[in-house]
Parts: C-alpha cells; structure tokens; sequence
C-alpha cells in the first residue's frame, strides 16, 4: 500500500532527450518539464558548461530586454494548434531570468537557478498562461530551442505535453 501511495505522490511531467548534433556551449541535452500543483518547473540541461553571461541581453521595452546573439528560448503552446502562443527569452540581466511574452501580455520575469554549468532551471505558474473557464485538464505543450552558432531544439519535432489538474 505505501508503494502505492509514493507512486500517486510523483507529479506528472515529460522528458526530452535531444542528440548531441549541433555541437557549441547551447547543444541542448534535454528538457524536463514538471507539473508540481498549478506550477511548472522547466529543466534544460545542455551537452556542455556555459557562462550564465553567454546569454547576456540588449536593451529591451516593455515586454523585457531583447535576446542578445545567443539564445535560450520556451515556446508554448497552450491551446493544441502547434503555434507558439507564448514565448519565455532566458536572458542574462546581471543573473538569469525568463521573460515570458505573448496575447499581448508580459509577465513578471522569473529567476532562473544554475545548478551545474549545464544546466538551467526554472518555476512559474501555469494558470496564467490559459484563458480563464478553460476546462480541466489544461493540457500545455512546450519545446527549447537555443542557438549558439547553430539552432537547436527540444524535442526536435512536436512538443512535449505536461497536463494540468484531474485526467
């Protein structure tokens, strides 16, 4: 019985494991994508260390600072099309944060942790993301691309799913 009740305790989430193809300090590894209660948390881990200031900004406006020659980047999509309507820049402002932007919304930028050089990670609520009276369960679909000399992304083709609230 208590094998059972750890296994209903484990949250929900998807992994995407992408080839070492690109080659450069932002060839994504994988991506891992929690859902903990009404948050994500995003995990991206790359084949190599890099400098949090690799991905340093240029001035932004008011949906936050612009991406600077290097690249970290979330697109969402929360309504099952195939078309981002979200996007999070992870940028270097004197640390890393996610910029999330999209349907004419900004949101508060969100700390990103730098627990090993090739690795980062990162927790926002997802409520904020669908329009409200959208039913349960919320289904969010995300992929990671970066770019270092060349793009990369995660997973290569299609999303990776993470469901929210009763399946």
């Amino acid at each position: 019985m208590l094998a059972v009740a750890a296994l209903l305790l484990v949250p929900a989430g998807a992994i995407a494991s992408d080839p070492n193809d690109v080659g450069g300090k932002l060839d994504l590894r994988s991506v891992k994508a929690v859902q903990d209660g009404s948050l994500l948390r995003l995990t991206v881990s790359t084949y190599g260390p890099w400098a949090s200031k690799l991905l340093k900004s240029g001035v932004g406006g008011r949906s936050g600072p612009r991406v600077g020659v290097n690249a970290l980047a979330v697109y969402y999509d929360v309504n099952g099309d195939g078309k981002t309507d979200y996007t999070g820049r992870i940028v270097y402002r004197g640390g890393l944060f996610v910029w999330i932007t999209g349907k004419g919304k900004a949101f508060q930028p969100v700390p990103v942790s730098r627990p090993t050089p090739s690795i980062a990670s990162f927790t926002h609520p997802v409520d904020v993301l669908f329009p409200e009276g959208t039913p349960s369960p919320r289904k969010l679909r995300l992929a990671v691309v970066s770019l270092y000399r060349k793009r990369d992304r995660a997973p290569n083709t299609g999303w990776l799913t993470v469901t929210f609230g009763p399946r």
